[in-house]
């Protein structure tokens, strides 16, 4: 769904290559750039900035500016290379040494004849190692939950879970829920909020309330907290029914929901387009004009759960 290339900053220098990869990125593209160096976006600025006419430097900084979003930290980073003639060597050591974190790396030129390396001039939406799929059928377990939504969450900070039928009672949902905080707990100082959306039952209020506040602590790390909003019939007649990943960088479309299923099941998932993904976005704010948020408002709840 979302993969990981190392891109040597050099292969923007041509301007075919730089507008063909601008276009190519992104987390509605299923491709994010590994941050390789750290500041990789401030690293092919100053590269190639100074051999630009104003007008094209312009348009280049609005660029990477958007492609900025699509930067993946690496685990561990790699806060420079010094000479920047090395990227390539520094690339490959990576990928060799950490099991292969890149769906590929694309460079100018492939000396060492590496099956991952990409020749920037060869590659096309055929190529193996290029080629994504934005839909897939993956099973419905926490681990393919996780896997999917990972790179996504690796490079946001607001994060908003959405599944109108979330149930704190039922140990399908209880399973991919603390699967998903897990994976959130390394980003927890990053994250500026994460929210979990779903429906409100009406002849459910305090059960479900009750339940949240007894189950939710232990699924969620400490110095993290979780706050669940619900809501209600919908103002303009939309259906409140689609279950989400949804974040300010990208969104995923889960059609089996974020609950885990029975042995053997699968569900499909979508990569949102960024258009798309603004409208739903709207949809779950405080001032939403979609749905009618619950009058009794959210519940923050704080985590408890020790994650080593």
């Amino acid at each position: 769904m979302i993969h990981t290339f190392a891109i040597e900053p050099s292969v923007l220098s041509d301007p075919l290559n730089r507008r063909y990869f601008l276009e190519q990125f992104g987390v509605s593209k299923g491709r994010v750039i590994a941050g390789l160096p750290r500041e990789w976006h401030r690293k092919v600025y100053r590269l190639l900035a100074g051999e630009m006419k104003d007008r094209e430097r312009r348009l280049y900084e609005e660029q990477l500016l958007h492609l900025r979003k699509a930067v993946r930290p690496l685990d561990p980073p790699i806060e420079t290379v010094p000479n920047m003639a090395e990227w390539l060597q520094y690339a490959e050591d990576y990928q060799i040494s950490h099991e292969k974190p890149f769906r590929a790396i694309v460079a100018v030129e492939n000396p060492r004849e590496r099956e991952w390396v990409i020749k920037a001039a060869e590659v096309n939406e055929g190529s193996p190692n290029w080629h994504v799929r934005r839909q897939d059928k993956v099973p419905r377990t926490p681990e393919s939950l996780v896997e999917v939504s990972l790179p996504l969450l690796e490079i946001s900070r607001e994060v908003l879970l959405v599944d109108p039928y979330f149930d704190p009672s039922a140990s399908r949902y209880v399973k991919s829920l603390r699967a998903l905080m897990t994976a959130l707990a390394p980003r927890a100082r990053k994250l500026a909020r994460v929210e979990l959306h779903c429906f409100r039952h009406l002849n459910a209020d305090e059960q479900f309330w009750k339940r949240c506040e007894t189950v939710l602590p232990a699924l969620i790390p400490e110095a993290m907290s979780l706050s669940v909003h619900r809501w209600s019939a919908a103002v303009s007649g939309e259906r409140f029914h689609r279950r989400y990943v949804l974040t300010e960088q990208g969104g995923i479309a889960f059609e089996g929901g974020l609950d885990c299923g029975r042995e053997g099941e699968s569900t499909d998932v979508f990569l949102l387009e960024d258009e798309l993904r603004l409208v739903r976005w709207a949809e779950y704010q405080a001032d939403s004009d979609v749905f009618q948020p619950d009058p009794e408002g959210p519940r923050e709840i704080s985590g408890e759960a020790w994650v080593t």
